[in-house]
């Protein structure tokens, strides 16, 4: 399911910024944000070539028949491996979810490889809030591992140079920068001249609850994420289960 945007918005030519020198203060005002060179590129393209390795391996284990939505989902936190947890800088980015979290204690719901072929079309305008399955504070990460075709990132609808919103990306992204965004940002991704591959995780703060919505839509989506995630994940239970551990602790 995805939200649709005035057209207005949809018709403007991308507004290309630089990354902030205040990220965490350009995340609350615009709900999203980015940190250049979070890891080297070379530290970038290494983990990028495990993470395509497992990201085919756990598309091998789906049906044949699997839809693309249940291809298209993220995985569940205890499918990371530990050799792969322990070169993500967990201790850094847990500082910084932290504050992105106002203090509480990030939990990791699950996690994602933006895989993208050569010629994959863009994605529709779209908010996360709307399949994450989770009522609180909720952050995605988002970290290329491949080199970066010119036009590709996350495209928001922000108002970053005070003209209104219109849709803005962070210009200048390489392998290894690191890149976040809240649930209710709209955004959409570009269409993908080259393979292209993202590494994505999900966090959300340790007062946050698992919500399914009221609408029957909402309800069949997050419930689909749910099953993915832990079966054990129970509507208005707490987010903080066995199967959605401290950032932190993963590479224990």
């Amino acid at each position: 399911m995805t939200t649709s945007t005035n057209s207005d918005h949809m018709s403007r030519e991308v507004v290309d910024h630089p990354f902030p020198d205040d990220p965490v203060d350009y995340f609350r005002r615009h709900g999203y944000s980015g940190l250049k060179a979070f890891y080297s590129p070379d530290e970038a393209l290494e983990l990028g070539a495990r993470v395509w390795a497992l990201h085919d391996a756990m598309q091998a284990t789906l049906p044949v028949d699997a839809s693309p939505v249940l291809r298209s989902m993220p995985w569940p936190v205890s499918s990371i491996p530990y050799d792969l947890a322990a070169s993500l800088r967990l201790t850094e980015l847990t500082e910084l979810a932290r504050v992105l979290l106002d203090g509480d204690e990030p939990h990791v719901i699950s996690w994602q490889a933006f895989a993208r072929r050569a010629g994959a079309p863009a994605t529709p305008w779209h908010r996360d809030d709307v399949a994450m399955p989770v009522d609180g504070p909720c952050v995605a990460f988002w970290i290329p591992m491949t080199q970066v075709p010119t036009r590709t990132g996350l495209v928001t609808i922000a108002d970053t140079d005070g003209r209104g919103p219109r849709p803005a990306r962070q210009a200048d992204l390489d392998p290894g920068d690191l890149t976040w965004h809240n649930m209710t940002v709209v955004h959409r991704a570009e269409d993908c001249p080259i393979d292209f591959l993202a590494f994505a995780f999900v966090v959300a703060g340790a007062q946050a609850r698992i919500d399914l919505g009221d609408w029957p839509q909402l309800r069949g989506t997050r419930g689909l994420l749910c099953r993915r995630i832990s079966p054990d994940l129970r509507h208005r239970g707490s987010v903080v289960t066995d199967a959605t551990p401290p950032l932190t602790s993963l590479s224990r």
